[in-house]
């Protein structure tokens, strides 16, 4: 199962201290260039602690080559994969459209409980996480937790 990541996940996982969700998964996450460009080239420069993070924890992970830039570099990239992880409703909608399943941040803390790469505390632990970070609205925190029971 191939996932490409894009940077409002990529960010999310920053900021709550998630980033190991991506990073110790045995799942095949892959990260667009035009997305690594923004996350890290970009936000290293500009001094974002966020996007340090990122470069020495996801580094090794596979990079999807896309000739378009912004939004349409990442739907190129994840044409071919089995989903988009992304918290742009329109983005993750075009992605849908097109034949790519999307889930959005917290929907990857699911999936992973699904697969039994995490247990149901860190799920919960990673939700709680992505609002006390400002990455989620307490409805939808708490609608994430409800599904978690």
């Amino acid at each position: 199962m191939v996932i490409v990541v894009d940077s409002s996940t990529l960010i999310s996982l920053a900021r709550s201290g998630n980033v190991d969700l991506v990073a110790d998964s045995r799942l095949d996450f892959a990260i667009p260039d035009v997305v690594r460009d923004e996350t890290v080239t970009t936000g290293v420069a500009a001094g974002y602690r966020d996007a340090g993070v990122i470069e020495k924890r996801l580094a090794d992970l596979p990079r999807l080559p896309s000739v378009e830039m912004g939004d349409a570099g990442v739907l190129e990239a994840a044409a071919g994969a089995d989903a988009l992880v992304c918290d742009d409703i329109a983005l993750g909608r075009r992605a849908r459209s097109l034949g790519t399943a999307w889930l959005r941040t917290p929907d990857l803390a699911l999936l992973l409980i699904r697969l039994g790469e995490i247990d149901a505390s860190k799920g919960r632990s990673s939700i709680v996480a992505l609002r006390e970070a400002g990455r989620l609205d307490d409805a939808t925190a708490r609608s994430y937790l409800g599904e978690l029971g």
